[in-house]
């Protein structure tokens, strides 16, 4: 344990998923047995679990956006740690770390580095970012720092593993319409307001496909997939954007289309790029025929 625990909480949204948040909550109390736990569950029939401080039963499927309001507007200690219900802590998951960041600068945000299964031990190269607009793109200027703080690098966006301040998260909410799909947009509108560090010390395991109920696979990718794209590209068309463009040093710039728009014909011939989302090759190919 560290001095400053009891000063974070740690904040699981959750949804049809109980074996994935068992397996963080148990991870979590394997490194910090006494760290405060507050779950927000808009699963359909969500099942109190134990170990943790609190337990929000929210009503059906409110969204991920929504969810994390409720925990902020919850959550009675200056900080909060926000995880994904699929993540699994490590040895190397040193919430301190962000801890005495954040508590010594005026950052709003301090970011670490979420590692994907089965490559958790290779770097994440898009755990943080600048974004950009230019024409009718997105640009992620990929672990391009803004600025340094201390020795830390500043940026516009991380991924969605970070302490932040919790009058940061009730000042400036998340979009409660778009249930997913949420992070670039959140980053992007609230860029100026939002002071955003990230350091690659603290990392942590993002379990991210196996194990996923019928529930979670109906709401998540089949009904409703579609629309939360639509809603994505919709806010994202009002701020003159219809495209997304990864920048990775030493890569190929990959080309996302915002679903909804009409990019996907010769979006790769325009920019010079190749697409590299395969379900949005599928669907540009669908376009062609």
């Amino acid at each position: 344990m560290f001095k400053g625990l009891d000063k974070i909480t740690f904040c699981i949204k959750t949804f049809e998923r109980p074996f994935f948040l068992q397996r963080l909550i148990d991870s979590i109390r394997t490194f910090y047995s006494s760290a405060k736990i507050l779950v927000a569950d808009d699963s359909l029939r969500p099942l109190p679990f134990k170990g943790v401080h609190k337990y929000l039963s929210l009503p059906f499927d409110i969204g991920l956006s929504e969810g994390r309001n409720i925990l902020a507007q919850e959550t009675d200690t200056e900080y909060m740690l926000i995880l994904e219900d699929d993540f699994v802590f490590l040895p190397q998951t040193k919430i301190e770390i962000f801890f005495n960041i954040i508590e010594n600068s005026d950052l709003n945000i301090i970011g670490g580095e979420a590692r994907r299964y089965p490559n958790w031990k290779k770097r994440n190269p898009k755990a943080a970012a600048i974004l950009e607009k230019k024409d009718e793109g997105l640009y992620f200027h990929c672990k391009v720092p803004k600025g340094k703080w201390d020795r830390y690098e500043t940026y516009d966006y991380v991924n969605n593993f970070f302490v932040t301040r919790t009058k940061t998260m009730r000042d400036i909410p998340w979009p409660s319409h778009m249930k997913m799909l949420e992070h670039a947009y959140y980053f992007y509108i609230h860029r100026e307001k939002l002071k955003v560090g990230f350091t690659g010390k603290v990392l942590i395991h993002h379990l991210h496909n196996h194990n996923k109920g019928r529930m979670y696979k109906a709401y998540r990718y089949h009904r409703e997939d579609a629309h939360h794209h639509m809603i994505q590209a919709q806010e994202f068309g009002k701020l003159g954007i219809k495209y997304f463009c990864m920048l990775v040093e030493g890569k190929e710039p990959e080309i996302v289309p915002l679903v909804g728009n009409d990019l996907y014909v010769n979006l790769s011939d325009k920019l010079g790029y190749s697409l590299k989302d395969k379900r949005l090759n599928k669907l540009q190919r669908r376009n062609e025929e």
